[in-house]
């Protein structure tokens, strides 16, 4: 016969604020966990974010394109994010269809200098998202 054995319930998460700094609270179940503020950046200043449009020509498509943007704001200590925009599959480059290898972005002063290679030939716009911290 087995014995069975009822569910405890989910301990209660208590923080504690220690100062202005939001990278000092420490949540009790979250030891050796990454800080939340370092993930979202200091309390207070929203993240600088946009849109942004590739444009990849040429006839038979492109395997690498690397491509300047503005980013109004961005500078040279910002953590550059880059990620494919959501878009429906009438989308001539929606996520699902194109075969990314890699895809990174370089801070600049008031760009983002974007760099993406490709397993099969590209062409058309591709839009992407970009985030800084």
């Amino acid at each position: 016969m087995m014995r069975l054995a009822w569910r405890q319930p989910d301990p209660q998460v208590l923080t504690q604020w220690r100062g202005p700094d939001a990278r000092v609270a420490v949540s009790a179940l979250s030891a050796g966990a990454p800080q939340l503020a370092a993930l979202i950046g200091p309390p207070g200043l929203p993240p600088l974010s946009g849109r942004f449009t590739l444009t990849l020509s040429g006839l038979g498509g492109e395997f690498e394109h690397s491509e300047t943007l503005p980013a109004p704001g961005v500078t040279l200590v910002h953590n550059v994010f880059i990620a494919v925009a959501g878009t429906d599959d009438t989308q001539e480059n929606c996520a699902e269809l194109i075969d990314i290898a890699a895809l990174s972005g370089a801070p600049g002063t008031d760009s983002i200098t974007v760099s993406a290679n490709f397993l099969t030939p590209v062409s058309g716009p591709l839009i992407l998202n970009w985030s800084a911290l």
